[in-house]
């Protein structure tokens, strides 16, 4: 039920990304810092907003930082790009999370996520979320 990605963090222009037919959207901007809840070395880039409150950003955890824990204000996923890392729950179990994995949470649970390598992750927000299964 968990992710994660690699990249290195780009540094910011304040010039919105170049895209080309060729490379496309690059995730990998490291628009800001995230500090919020005890967060350390973790870059957010905004992929999109769609309408209502969903939403997809792209979050590269730096090697040794912490996506410190917090409640989800709303349904979450995240899907790993590249990377390895973890992901704990309100348990506070960490979860090794690798590529091609996902995890989710629900609304008011507690979750946090880190890596001692670098890890890359899409985080998925907003409303209600179907997660279907490996296998269904």
């Amino acid at each position: 039920m968990h992710l994660c990605l690699d990249s290195a963090p780009a540094a910011d222009s304040g010039a919105p990304p170049e895209e080309t037919a060729d490379e496309g959207l690059h995730l990998d901007r490291a628009e800001h810092d995230v500090t919020h809840h005890a967060s350390a070395g973790l870059h957010a880039t905004r992929i999109a907003r769609c309408a209502g409150t969903a939403q997809a950003t792209c979050l590269t955890v730096t090697p040794v930082s912490v996506i410190g824990t917090h409640p989800v204000s709303g349904h979450q996923v995240l899907l790993s790009a590249s990377g390895s890392g973890w992901c704990a729950g309100e348990d506070g179990v960490r979860v090794p999370a690798t590529v091609g994995q996902a995890a989710y949470w629900g609304p008011g649970e507690a979750r946090a996520t880190g890596s001692d390598a670098t890890l890359t992750v899409i985080a998925l927000e907003g409303g209600q979320v179907t997660v279907f299964e490996s296998g269904a």
